[in-house]
């Protein structure tokens, strides 16, 4: 395309991010610093991207009613068209093209009216569109706009003492209607992303202040650079050179914003979810009160951040022992946690951003920034998958990986992002800390692709717990004439489940009380009933990943 020929790669991939919503080149940390920063809406095409093509159209045609009639129509649908008609450019485009035939017809424009004929338009062709994300916040954040952006920028206009004559009176509007559009917008939208993507940005508000003029003038930049490289290589360059000045500042935004502490809070604690509850009951209160303090409403508003913050993070500190089987679906990714140390047990899942995203946010919300250690098992995708991604938002002290070869590209990823933090287990190894004793066993035959998984025997406050990775009963009879392996508390099911895993000599040998299954949806057929009838015949607990979510075990 002429945006991979003109454009460098990583201004490359933004602008067909922004004009597309073609993310297919933004890599997991640039999308990590969107979605924290609070700005994910600028790369994933929305209304916001047909408001700024009808302002260019206006342009051009120099606000000729007719002219933009004409022009503005078939370009608002070959857009929605390029776009695939998702919901919100949909929502978007139908609303230009009412607005349009309201200023031809010299009628009065009513935006509500115009959201409400739009989505029962979608609605009425297609009405499973009301279960799409896009679609929901889409009319989320129109519904904001409309309820709240007036008032807002009025309240702020008053504050900001805005003389009619004032020298700064331009830039005082600017300000109160970017924070004014910004603040109404997410008003409706922040509990369906808190939802659906587990994160509410903090520092929202400022990263659209400081970015969105720039994104206004960057798409008009990649429209116009995509005409002139269509005509002359050379003039495409030169422009996409100039508009990536733009493009850099908006990532340098991002990446800066997105990387400051506590820039974003996630709903993975139930103490932020508890806040956010009492935010929008604060909001309630405030919007029906007769006497309104928005200073107290702030305050309240923080502090109980705060609190709930506090709690978050105190919480996990007061076991003794505590393990975590998180729900990544098809996979495993396991924290361990004691003596103020955190180890981690492969991450991976149906999908590797979605392991990296819980297994980091998890730890975020508890107030942890890295690691003590991620041990890999093995490298299957579903042990592995988002390792290189979880270790880019969380580094470790350590890596631990077992010997033998990979074919699926991700020891190479890790020797490239952290070279100096691995290690190769070719020996048992034990870790002492505390009162806590972790210890990783290598296997006999690393040749094998599950049965050389590493295993991991996990000892505090008087708690066992033993992972053997997708150790089949030969790997698991191994580890058992290797490894001095005790009765255990727990016991992580071998495998997902899987019918030839979780022995009968194994399970005779350490009498698990409790056994966890990190198991998804599968064709497998995981976890076997062979695996479950023999679990019940020894008397052991079961508990799932599938049916219960996320498994916390402490002491």
């Amino acid at each position: 395309t002429i945006i991979d020929s003109v454009f460098l790669e990583d201004a490359a991939a933004f602008a067909k991010a922004l004009l597309l919503g073609d993310r297919t080149d933004i890599d997991y940390e640039l999308n990590t610093a969107f979605k924290v920063s609070g700005i994910m809406h600028i790369i994933a095409v929305s209304g916001l991207h047909v408001t700024i093509l009808f302002t260019l159209i206006n342009l051009i045609c120099l606000k000729r009613r007719w002219l933009v009639a004409l022009l503005g129509i078939p370009t608002l649908i070959l857009f929605a068209a390029v776009a695939g008609f998702t919901p919100s450019i949909t929502r978007a485009c139908i609303m230009q093209c009412l607005m349009i035939g309201a200023t031809l017809i010299n009628r009065e424009y009513d935006g509500p009216t115009e959201l409400a004929f739009a989505s029962l338009v979608m609605m009425v062709i297609n009405p499973l569109v009301i279960t799409s994300v896009s679609f929901q916040l889409s009319i989320g954040c129109m519904i904001g706009i409309f309820l709240f952006r007036k008032r807002i920028y009025e309240w702020i206009f008053k504050k900001l003492g805005c003389e009619k004559h004032h020298r700064f009176i331009k830039l005082k509007r600017w300000f109160a209607g970017s924070v004014s559009v910004t603040l109404s917008a997410i008003s409706l939208t922040t509990p369906l992303s808190a939802y659906y993507f587990g994160a509410v940005s903090l520092v929202g508000v400022l990263t659209n202040l400081l970015t969105l003029w720039a994104v206004s003038l960057i798409f008009f930049g990649i429209i116009v650079t995509c005409i002139a490289g269509a005509i002359a290589l050379s003039a495409g360059v030169w422009c996409a050179n100039l508009i990536s000045i733009l493009i850099h500042y908006v990532l340098l935004v991002a990446k800066t914003l997105g990387a400051v502490p506590m820039a974003a809070v996630y709903t993975r604690s139930a103490y932020i979810v508890v806040w956010l509850v009492f935010v929008y009951i604060l909001l309630a209160v405030f919007l029906f009160a007769k006497e309104r303090r928005p200073g107290l409403l702030v305050l309240s508003m923080t502090g109980s951040l705060v609190l709930c913050l506090g709690a978050s993070w105190l919480e996990p500190r007061t076991d003794d022992c505590r393990m975590t089987v998180l729900d990544v679906g098809q996979g495993q990714c396991i924290l361990l946690q004691s003596d103020g140390k955190t180890y981690m047990v492969d991450c991976g899942g149906d999908y590797d951003a979605d392991a990296a995203d819980l297994a980091s946010e998890t730890l975020l919300s508890q107030g942890i920034s890295h690691i003590d250690g991620l041990i890999i098992t093995h490298f299957d995708r579903d042990h592995a998958g988002g390792a290189v991604s979880f270790l880019s938002r969380m580094p470790a002290d350590a890596v631990y990986i077992p010997d033998h070869p990979d074919e699926g590209g991700i020891l190479a990823a890790l020797n490239e992002s952290s070279p100096e933090s691995i290690f190769v287990i070719q020996e048992p190894i034990q870790l002492f800390y505390g009162g806590s004793m972790l210890a990783i066993y290598p296997s006999l035959v690393p040749e094998s692709e599950n049965d050389g998984s590493l295993a991991v025997l996990f000892r505090a406050d008087d708690c066992d717990i033993l992972i053997t990775g997708d150790r089949n009963g030969f790997g698991e009879r191994l580890l058992l004439k290797e490894a001095a392996i005790p009765e255990l508390d727990i016991l992580v099911a071998g495998h997902h489940g899987s019918g030839n895993s979780t022995c009968e000599e194994l399970l005779a040998a350490t009498k698990p009380a409790i056994v966890a299954i990190s198991v998804g949806n599968n064709s497998y057929g995981h976890p076997s009933q062979d695996v479950l009838e023999r679990l019940q015949r020894h008397g052991c607990m079961i508990y799932r990943t599938d049916q219960q979510g996320n498994l916390i075990f402490r002491r």
